[in-house]
């Protein structure tokens, strides 16, 4: 009988401990899955942050992608100008290298000088009124400036005022090409007064 005794506290005790063992298990187990959980929304945080920086980088290359055809177009465009420009200079060059007789080179120079006023008029700087010195054009509305006409683009275009958002500038060295051509035309009316004043 104390035998039996002895055996059932023996089991007891080996039972309380499994039951220990048991317990303590499943408290780490607790712990174990709470700590998962805080490194599961920690993920999903980050998750969320990457997903919203992907996003605002494909907004930026996309505003990127828009403004390089704004300025493809807008160098397109002053290529068209230049080449006609070049026609216009190549054609009066033609006029002079045979003239018949001085009326024909008053007649030239009165044609230069009308084409030289009309192309400085677009040639004019937008804040400062003067023929555009190293010009910086506007992006989107195509507004140039003289480099140092500073308050015409610094914050907002001057002719556009706060309505239009500058996107970007740049320093537009295809208008430089247009304004030598312009000088060059200067030069050639200039000549052929000496010409004609012979």
């Amino acid at each position: 009988m104390l035998s039996l005794k002895l055996q059932l506290s023996e089991l007891q005790k080996i039972k309380e401990k499994d039951i220990g063992q048991l317990r303590q298990k499943i408290e780490d187990q607790s712990k174990n899955s709470i700590e998962l959980n805080g490194q599961l929304e920690k993920l999903g945080q980050k998750q969320q942050e990457l997903q919203q920086l992907l996003q605002e980088k494909i907004q930026q290359m996309e505003q990127l992608r828009n403004q390089k055809q704004l300025l493809d177009q807008q160098n397109e465009n002053n290529q068209f100008e230049i080449n006609n420009l070049n026609k216009q200079v190549q054609s009066l060059k033609d006029q002079l290298s045979k003239p018949k007789n001085t009326k024909q080179i008053t007649d030239t120079i009165l044609q230069l000088e009308k084409t030289d006023k009309d192309i400085q008029k677009n040639l004019s700087c937008t804040f400062c009124n003067k023929f555009i010195k190293q010009p910086v054009t506007i992006i989107p509305c195509g507004h140039s400036y003289c480099f140092e006409c500073k308050k015409g683009y610094n914050k907002e275009c001057f002719k556009c005022g706060p309505k239009l958002k500058i996107e970007a500038m740049y320093r537009n060295e295809l208008l430089d090409d247009i304004i030598a051509m312009v000088k060059l035309i200067e030069q050639s009316i200039n000549c052929m007064k000496q010409v004609t004043q012979k």
